[in-house]
């Protein structure tokens, strides 16, 4: 099995391998690396959103928010902060934040959007979960273009087992174990 979930869906990934293991099936995780800071980026890092959420008032007021519908329940007492939040499907809830505007977006998203709508909205900090790829790189790269600090939470630790880099690289692992010989 080629586990290929979002390096922040920690419980997907933990009860594939248990049903892998379970199952005595093989198991590889295909765990994109994460973004590395760049000059001229001002990241500040963090474990997880709670923590984000603590520390994102001494950075800005005016929040660009990108980490998704089941954390924005961690900024809700986020005193004096402005966001604009990005969902890629509209909510099925009410929002319990105090002040923002939603808009529903996929990626993938360029630089040069991405640093308009920061611009068209007055953001002075960014908050994302540093999912790495290409898809939504075109805001860190565009925060680093207004030198807006930005919030990054850290990928979790991956499931214990093997991991590859890339699709190359799990195809390998698979020919590895199943070349007919």
């Amino acid at each position: 099995m080629i586990d290929a979930t979002h390096p922040f869906a920690a419980a997907i990934s933990r009860h594939a391998a248990e049903a892998c293991e379970v199952a005595r099936v093989p198991r590889v995780q295909l765990q994109r690396p994460p973004w590395t800071v760049q000059d001229g980026d001002r990241w500040i890092e963090g474990d997880d959103v709670d923590g984000a959420a603590r520390v994102l008032p001494q950075h800005g007021r005016r929040a660009f928010l990108t980490v998704g519908r089941q954390e924005l329940a961690a900024f809700a007492s986020v005193p004096d902060v402005w966001f604009l939040v990005r969902l890629i499907d509209p909510p099925t809830a009410p929002i319990a934040l105090a002040s923002f505007e939603l808009i529903s977006q996929r990626g993938p998203f360029d630089t040069i959007a991405e640093e308009a709508l920061m611009r068209e909205h007055a953001i002075d900090v960014l908050i994302s979960k540093n999912s790495g790829g290409t898809a939504t790189y075109g805001k860190i790269e565009a925060a680093r273009r207004l030198s807006l600090p930005v919030v990054m939470i850290r990928q979790p630790q991956p499931q214990p087992g093997d991991h590859v880099a890339d699709v190359d690289a799990a195809c390998a692992w698979l020919r590895e174990r199943y070349a007919a010989g």
